[in-house]
Formats: structure tokens, sequence, C-alpha cells
């Protein structure tokens, strides 16, 4: 530990009225740390897997997201197409980026023309994103969305309409889920930067109470569930 978080650290349970932590206490958190234990998981967090699966849908419609159940990668430009066309942005010069995923980089995108896609982190000028989820929350609808090189977080705030993919495998429970599933993932050591939960569009009601979409990121959520990840 560094000498400055160490001293912070120190004026912090000063200021609680604690002493340092004496070789027990200390090995008792450290073993807690290492195999955390779950806590008391609500019944919506909990069901057979396609319980899981229609409540994840359904959570997700009801905060205002749009979801698709379709079978496999190679639906998905088919149904981005009809998609956009629905909302009527597909008949412009719309410009959408690609998390740079080699299972998006290998289905065919030829009907939207090279000019109007790309794959990478997203810009100001990019319109829609599409990205695939780590992992989807089933009590609550939300989108679990972990940082890294084929993952940019910019997709996920800068665009106007973002779609993401959600194979139905990763469709989980709770939220405590998700960190077991990082900790397993990464050893318990390495975490990604940046883990970001994403419950329907953007939305704030911080001004005078009134509701306003797409005030931190997209305004419109279109989410792939797949069956054949």
């Amino acid at each position: 530990m560094s000498t400055a978080r160490s001293h912070i650290l120190s004026t912090i349970r000063t200021a609680l009225g604690r002493t340092a932590l004496n070789d027990a206490r200390q090995a008792d958190l450290q073993a807690h740390l290492k195999n955390p234990k779950p806590r008391v998981i609500p019944a919506r967090g909990q069901g057979s897997r396609e319980a899981l699966i229609e409540r994840f849908i359904d959570e997700a419609r009801r905060a205002d997201a749009s979801v698709e159940r379709i079978g496999g990668f190679a639906d998905i430009p088919e149904n981005v197409a009809e998609y956009l066309g629905r909302s009527n942005r597909f008949g412009k010069d719309i410009k959408l980026k690609i998390t740079p995923e080699e299972a998006l980089k290998n289905v065919d995108w030829q009907d939207f023309g090279e000019n109007h896609l790309d794959f990478g982190a997203a810009s100001p000028d990019d319109d829609v994103s599409i990205a695939i989820a780590y992992a989807g929350v089933a009590e609550t609808g939300t989108l679990a969305m972990v940082s890294g090189p084929n993952c940019p977080v910019s997709l996920h705030f800068l665009v106007e309409t973002q779609i993401v993919v959600l194979v139905e495998s990763a469709i989980i429970g709770p939220y405590e889920e998700v960190w077991g599933l990082l900790r397993k993932q990464n050893n318990k050591v390495l975490m990604p930067r940046a883990v970001n939960f994403i419950t329907g569009p953007s939305r704030t009601a911080d001004i005078e109470q009134t509701l306003l979409l797409g005030a931190h990121g997209p305004k419109n959520l279109h989410i792939l569930v797949v069956r054949n990840g």
C-alpha cells in the first residue's frame, strides 16, 4: 500500500474512532475478500433458465428498451436494418459504429455499405452503436457492459441509438452474479477498468422533475437476445 493511501485510510479510521486492525481481524477480512459469500438474493433474481430469460425481457421492456429474440449472430444485420427502418433512421446517411469483436466482424454487413459502418470506439458523429453485453441481469432487465479493447466505453454514451447483443446463456439472475463471474474469469486479481450497468435508455428528471431522455447517453436502446451465441 502506498504511503498516501495508508495515510488517508489511517485518517478515516481515526475519525471513526477505530484502532488499527489486529492480525486476526486482518486475516478474517482477507479471507472474506478472497471468498465472498452471497447475500440474500431476491425472488425476482431466481428461477429456471427460461424464467430468467423471460423476466429479463419483461423488465427491459418495462424500462423502455425494445427487445427482439433472434436465432443467431447471422440474423443481426437484418434485424438491425428492420429496427432502424421502423424508427425511420435507416433511410438517411446513417453512421453505424460496431464493437470490434470478431463475432460481429464475421457477419454479413454488406447491405449497409462500407461508407456507413465502421468498427471501433464511437465518436460524437456516430448515430448508432452496436456492442455485445457481458451479462444480462434478469431482476431489473439490466445490461452489464465490461470495458476492454473489444468494448470501448464510448459506445454506451456518444450515440443517440444503442443496439446491444445479449447471448441467452449470459442472462443471470441477480447483480451479485456479475461480480462473481468477473472474479472467476479474472482469477480474482485483474478486473476491468469500467463496468457499466445499463437499464433502458438514458434518462433524467433532475430539472423540474421533467423526464428527459438521452441526457447522459442514448435516447434509444434496442436489445437483441441471441439464442445460439
